[in-house]
């Protein structure tokens, strides 16, 4: 299969959500630039939606890289592997949808 294109999902003044499919697999760019109970109550919302639209398209996992694991796990991801790159600490992430 081939790379395609970034696809936004879902974005506002808070927080960005691209898709990006790759070899068959959805890899998720999260960008959130304020941080509150509610955007965080907001994430959880639009993240379960996504979910469950990548389910019905068939998906059984999403992948992620990111700096900041801890953010991921709050949302129900798990770590895969961790790598460094410009001296910068990385963890690829997975979500189960299954």
């Amino acid at each position: 299969m081939e790379t395609q294109s970034p696809k936004p999902y879902y974005e506002d003044a808070d927080v960005s959500l691209i898709l990006e499919p790759n070899d068959g697999k959805i890899y998720l760019h999260v960008d959130v630039r304020r941080w509150t109970p509610s955007i965080a109550k907001k994430c959880y919302s639009v993240l379960r939606t996504l979910f469950e639209d990548m389910q019905d398209s068939g998906y059984l996992e999403a992948f992620s890289i990111t700096p900041n694991p801890k953010f991921a796990a709050m949302f129900g991801a798990e770590s895969i592997h961790k790598f460094i790159h410009e001296k910068k600490d990385y963890e690829v992430v997975r979500w189960d949808l299954k």
